[in-house]
């Protein structure tokens, strides 16, 4: 299991998480933990709820703190 600063599941069990380092988890019911790219995680939790969506992607760019994340991110909103 991994370390996590958030954690949120969903009614239909799909989970997403944000770990120490700021790297995004998703986790599909019936299925292990996955980290695929930032905007892919933002799209699926998007689907779910947007405030949280963006409260993801948020908190991780903070953690990681690099401009580059920070630019990169702001275009998927």
């Amino acid at each position: 299991m991994i370390d996590m600063i958030f954690h949120h599941k969903f009614p239909d069990g799909f989970e997403c998480s944000i770990d120490l380092t700021g790297i995004i988890w998703i986790r599909y019911p019936e299925k292990d933990w996955e980290r695929p790219c930032m905007k892919l995680c933002y799209d699926v939790i998007k689907t779910r709820n947007l405030v949280i969506a963006k409260y993801v992607l948020s908190k991780s760019c903070e953690i990681q703190g690099i401009d580059e994340v920070w630019d990169r991110a702001s275009m998927y909103i």
